[in-house]
């Protein structure tokens, strides 16, 4: 063991290295989930339509603009080297892009806190290794989501925080304002810059001005958008009301990260630290990370969803407490104790067993199914040659799409407003016009999810009824409308002659 460790801290930086190289290498082998795919369709979408910034807000998803946006700049610069029809080498290319940019971050945010963290004796590397390990090694539901991303922005906010000077401060604020503008629960990471804020003994005055110029750029945001794009704020407020009870019950789904995710583990060094704050009576720190843990797990539990890159919103409350704990070890010789340390290790063992299962088995099956994706599209050009000529309407949940790129009819091609069961919507006089421009559709191919026909989940039954009018069936694509291999495949209507 002693040589094994003698060898480690005499080769610390090669095999740091070559750690990080795997890291990176592993993140880009894992393919892209199926949020992040509707993203990069939205992208090309966006591309399609033309005329920046306003092909950005027509070419809806569900997340908001800046979401969007820094979707369209990765699209455009991946574009340059590959051909987005090559989905595969496209998706590559888009992570690369992606993985970048956040080393950059991480970098930065790395030097740019060195002094901060210091003070703590944590170096600038140990820092810059827990950020680098978190990010890139998160699940696959994490990386890209909009969590991760508003994640990397907290981190620029944070480090303009600690620098001196006021316009630091005030371009700070203005970072906080942009985190509403990825998901609207990603807001809630500002409480992580005002606890960054208490630690570092800002005055009350500094706080207050903080806070009263991050809410007066969000308003400011807010204004210009309902003034420039209504229908954007309206958007927004439809996608809020997208997880009804009814909704609840359909993505009902027990995940086992649920009852052992890395969650656990950040809240083992939670309660670790908690007693240290009582031992040393910080009772200061200890209402600073209970704040950070109750805001954070409150976005997770307003959210009302039970998929599992919602818990990527609390990773900001889980790396504070390591730091936390990090400084009791170092600066007061406390230890965890051997049976903390034992229950961590288990949860740590089996969480890692579930994730390393878990990631493979979706990853084969995603690779799997991306392939089998592109085969189909390939095919049905030859079947229906005409079927990129014309605009045809998408009804689903967007994933048919990604694969297809034939430009959509609607610019909302997950269908999420027009279900039956969802009174704000039914009431909507936004989503009855959406539903009119269905309704006066004359393309000649409708391309629907076959679970709507008999689910009635993103398609109402006046839409329905028009497509049994109007349209026949024609065959299927053969193209799952999950990110993996299923039974269940989007088809092909053509309009009656």
């Amino acid at each position: 063991m002693e040589k094994i460790k003698e060898i480690f801290i005499k080769n610390k930086k090669e095999i740091l290295l070559i750690a990080f190289a795997v890291i990176f290498l592993i993140y880009l082998i894992k393919p892209i989930c199926f949020d992040v795919k509707l993203y990069i369709e939205a992208a090309y979408r966006a591309d399609i339509i033309g005329g920046f910034p306003n092909n950005i807000v027509e070419a809806w998803e569900h997340k908001y603009l800046l979401n969007r946006l820094l979707y369209y700049i990765m699209f455009v610069i991946a574009s340059i080297f590959v051909a987005p029809t090559n989905v595969v080498l496209f998706e590559f290319a888009i992570k690369l892009i992606y993985g970048l940019i956040a080393l950059g971050v991480i970098y930065y945010f790395s030097k740019s806190t060195k002094h901060f963290f210091e003070k703590y004796n944590i170096s600038q590397g140990v820092v810059f290794g827990i950020m680098y390990t978190i990010i890139f090694l998160a699940g696959i539901y994490f990386s890209m989501q909009t969590e991760m991303t508003a994640f990397l922005v907290l981190l620029i906010a944070i480090s303009f925080i600690l620098k001196d000077k006021l316009r630091y401060h005030i371009l700070s604020a203005f970072i906080i304002s942009l985190l509403f503008w990825f998901k609207g629960a990603t807001l809630l990471y500002s409480v992580v810059v005002l606890a960054v804020m208490l630690i570092n003994n800002f005055k009350i005055s500094r706080i207050a001005l903080v806070i009263a110029c991050s809410c007066a750029f969000l308003g400011i945001e807010l204004f210009a958008i309902y003034l420039l794009y209504p229908n954007e704020i309206t958007s927004i407020y439809l996608a809020t009301q997208y997880l009804t009870n009814v909704t609840n019950e359909i993505y009902k789904r027990d995940y086992i990260d649920f009852v052992l995710s890395y969650v656990n583990v950040g809240i083992i060094f939670f309660v670790f630290n908690i007693s240290k704050h009582i031992k040393y009576k910080n009772i200061k720190l200890l209402l600073i990370e209970s704040m950070i843990w109750f805001f954070l797990i409150a976005g997770v539990i307003i959210q009302k969803s039970v998929y599992e890159y919602i818990l990527g919103l609390i990773i900001p409350a889980i790396l504070f407490s390591i730091f936390v704990c990090i400084d009791y070890i170092k600066n007061k010789g406390e230890k965890l104790k051997k049976t903390t340390k034992i229950i961590a290790i288990i949860i740590a063992c089996i969480t890692i067993l579930c994730f390393v299962q878990f990631e493979i088995d979706v990853s084969v099956k995603t690779h799997k199914q991306t392939f089998n994706a592109t085969n189909k599209v390939e095919i049905l050009k030859e079947q229906i040659p005409d079927l990129k000529e014309e605009e045809i309407l998408y009804i689903g949940n967007g994933l048919s799409s990604y694969y297809l790129k034939v430009k959509p009819y609607l610019n909302y091609v997950t269908t999420i407003f027009f279900g039956n069961d969802n009174k704000v919507y039914l009431q909507s006089e936004y989503v009855n016009k959406l539903k009119q421009e269905v309704l006066n559709y004359t393309g000649k191919y409708i391309v629907i999810d076959y679970l709507e026909m008999y689910s009635k989940f993103r398609v109402s039954d006046d839409i329905l009824k028009f497509i049994e009018e109007n349209y026949h069936y024609k065959q299927c694509t053969n193209i799952s409308i999950v990110e993996v291999e299923s039974i269940v495949c989007s088809v092909i209507y053509e309009r009656n002659e």
